[in-house]
């Protein structure tokens, strides 16, 4: 059974960076059923803009995100404002869905853990401006992460996307009003901790990416990811939890429409 016989979203790749790993994007969106391109920096909410919006009468259900990650946070002000004003601009566009990737990073450094801090809420109060829900990066900043969701109160939450901590955090953002997105690193076997925030969350409130061209999961781990990919850890998933694939696609595409309204 192939990803366009079921309803298998993909709700987290990049497009650009697909592209370096020389994948044939048309040929990768054909395999996949819903996918949303994330941006990360100017010149994904740019180039990257023009690229995926080039796509849009081709796919439908290809829908798009603007915002600006933790690596710009080491930019200058001058150029941080230039990104926000992109995100504005782009956001005006009916298939702009969300600001994101946007969040924090502790593990690679980027930037201090200050000028990230006062980035990401930067473009928290932008999605709140623009009534449209986020999609979180958080490595290794779980306390941090929270502490700034909790004390904004967007009218629209968002996604925790490759969700890595356990499952305290995971219910902790889920109850925040965040919905947790599992990708192939839960397919990895030393994701234990993973595992048992997936087997805890109730379904209203998880998803499933590839982040691609990052993290495929087993039985291709090492290799390029693409949106196609996603249906293996949709079937770890659905055989962790003890349901019919069918049955936990459906679910997990209700649950991004609920969010996303695409």
């Amino acid at each position: 059974m192939t990803n366009q016989e079921l309803p298998l979203a993909d709700p987290h790749f990049h497009i650009l960076e697909m592209q370096k790993k020389e994948l044939n994007i048309p040929q990768r969106l054909d395999e996949a059923f819903e996918i949303l391109d994330l941006g990360i920096d100017i010149a994904t909410n740019e180039e990257g803009f023009d690229l995926r919006t080039s796509f849009d009468q081709r796919y439908p259900n290809l829908y798009h995100t603007v915002g600006l990650s933790h690596y710009e946070a080491a930019r200058e002000p001058a150029s941080q404002n230039a990104g926000l004003e992109v995100i504005k601009r782009q956001a005006s566009s009916s298939k702009v869905v969300a600001v994101g990737e946007i969040g924090l990073d502790y593990h690679h450094n980027a930037a201090p853990p200050k000028d990230q801090k006062k980035l990401f809420a930067k473009q928290l109060e932008l999605a709140h401006s623009l009534d449209l829900p986020v999609v979180i990066h958080n490595r290794n900043a779980d306390e941090d992460v929270y502490e700034i969701l909790e004390s904004h109160d967007l009218r629209r939450r968002g996604i925790i996307h490759c969700f890595s901590s356990d499952r305290d955090t995971a219910l902790r953002f889920y109850e925040l009003g965040y919905l947790i997105s599992f990708a192939g690193n839960l397919t990895f076997k030393n994701a234990s901790a993973l595992r048992a925030a997936a087997q805890a969350l109730p379904p209203e409130s998880f998803i499933v990416e590839t982040d691609a061209p990052y993290l495929s999961p087993e039985p291709n781990r090492g290799r390029p990811n693409h949106p196609a990919q996603v249906k293996h850890t949709y079937q770890y998933l659905a055989d962790l939890r003890g349901l019919a694939l069918q049955d936990l696609a459906i679910q997990i595409r209700s649950n991004i429409r609920d969010l996303l309204g695409v």
